[in-house]
């Protein structure tokens, strides 16, 4: 199983490996592999395949551009790979929003797939996306869970950031290991467990819900972005201290309203430096409704 030329390839071996058929195209992947996605370095909609052995079934999951934006796909194979299934959506997103770096596994018990992907269906800036795994078996429609409630954010396409992610079911229990970042742009390799028997259906509640702060680094600017929930007010303050030059500083406060759905609002944007500086940025979000009060400080060298 690979992926080339704008499609994906799958061949097989019946006698472990010493000999192959014929390479053979089961799926078209517009824009290929390598994908040019918002706000990361690289991203990738790479095939996968995995093998539900007592029942016999293939399955293949990816991602593509087929319907303009990023979605993931899955097929399946009844006879060993010599036919497929047409493609499937996973994420069933009726929005623009993005999904990619797709893995799947398969619970050899039950013959249930797992598929885990990166989210942004609720965020319009694809800056922020949430850890989904869909579960799918055959005659079956997906079941969807969010392994976190509070988005992670892209870093910016300045930042390397790992395409890391894998997934493994054993006796009904789900881990995943994934990329994960903070509001320093510091990334960690993390791992969440679910039980397999999930049911999902999200419900925001604007009076309990987080708004997350993003700061993107990108070409000469850095951005601090916001995605909301809840009604709020921000406050930031940025002071930017170069050797030998006065201290600059950029601050402001604004209200934000979000609607039925979440929003990606823009905060403020600076040019970064050209000379080795400090950057103190330090931002305070109100929550309208609750009261509760985010506070993020820090330092970052330029």
């Amino acid at each position: 199983m690979w992926a080339g030329y704008e499609s994906v390839w799958v061949d097989k071996s019946s006698d472990g490996g010493l000999t192959w058929g014929e390479d053979q195209i089961i799926a078209f992947q517009p824009g290929g592999w390598n994908m040019d996605m918002p706000h990361i370095m690289r991203a990738n909609g790479m095939p996968f395949i995995a093998s539900d052995t007592v029942n016999d079934i293939q399955y293949v999951t990816w991602a593509d551009e087929f319907n303009g934006n990023a979605d993931v796909w899955l097929m399946y194979s009844k006879d060993q790979g010599s036919t497929w299934s047409e493609r499937i959506n996973v994420s069933k997103d009726t929005t623009n929003g993005h999904q990619y770096f797709p893995n799947l596994t398969i619970d050899q018990k039950s013959g249930e797939v797992f598929i885990a992907y990166y989210d942004f269906s609720e965020s319009p800036q694809s800056i922020f996306y949430k850890l989904a795994v869909s579960k799918y078996s055959l005659g079956n429609d997906f079941e969807l869970v969010y392994l976190n409630q509070n988005p992670i954010h892209l870093p910016g396409k300045n930042v390397f950031y790992g395409d890391y992610l894998d997934i493994d079911v054993q006796d009904g229990e789900v881990a995943i290991v994934y990329t994960s970042n903070n509001f320093r742009n510091e990334t960690s390799i993390e791992m969440s467990r679910i039980s397999s028997y999930f049911r999902y259906e999200e419900n925001i509640d604007p009076k309990t819900a987080y708004n997350n702060i993003a700061l993107l680094d990108e070409a000469d600017s850095l951005s601090l972005w916001i995605n909301t929930f809840s009604p709020f007010h921000v406050c930031y303050k940025i002071k930017v201290k170069c050797a030998d030059e006065k201290v600059k500083v950029y601050k402001g406060r604004s209200l934000y309203e979000a609607k039925i759905h979440p929003k990606d609002k823009f905060i403020v944007s600076i040019k970064k430096p050209k000379k080795a500086c400090t950057l103190k940025i330090k931002v305070v979000v109100r929550e309208k409704l609750s009261h509760k009060k985010q506070k993020h400080l820090f330092f970052k060298e330029m």
